[in-house]
């Protein structure tokens, strides 16, 4: 949150990625807090699960959805699939 409000940085997308909480989780979550800040920045889905270890099954502290207690409203914007390829077309502009 602090390199959006950074005016010598300029973030072109954020990618979720399944850890404290479910993929399906942590995306809302990204989508919700940047409504909340009123950033307009891109999300793409990342990996469900490591490339290489497991995850957890049990997520605490963070709770249910790894939102640690926080609350905001529910944004209707939806993130975008494939965060792979969106970073790698990032990077060649």
């Amino acid at each position: 949150t602090l390199a959006l409000k950074e005016p010598d940085l300029s973030v072109q997308m954020i990618s979720t990625v399944a850890g404290n909480a479910r993929l399906e989780d942590t995306t809302q979550n990204t989508l919700d807090l940047l409504d909340f800040l009123g950033a307009s920045v891109p999300v793409y889905r990342g990996a469900e699960k490591p490339l290489l270890l497991q995850l957890p099954a049990r997520r605490a502290p963070f709770g249910d959805r790894g939102r640690f207690g926080f609350s905001f409203p529910q944004s209707e914007k939806k993130a975008r699939p494939d965060a792979v390829s969106a970073m790698a077309a990032c990077l060649q502009t």
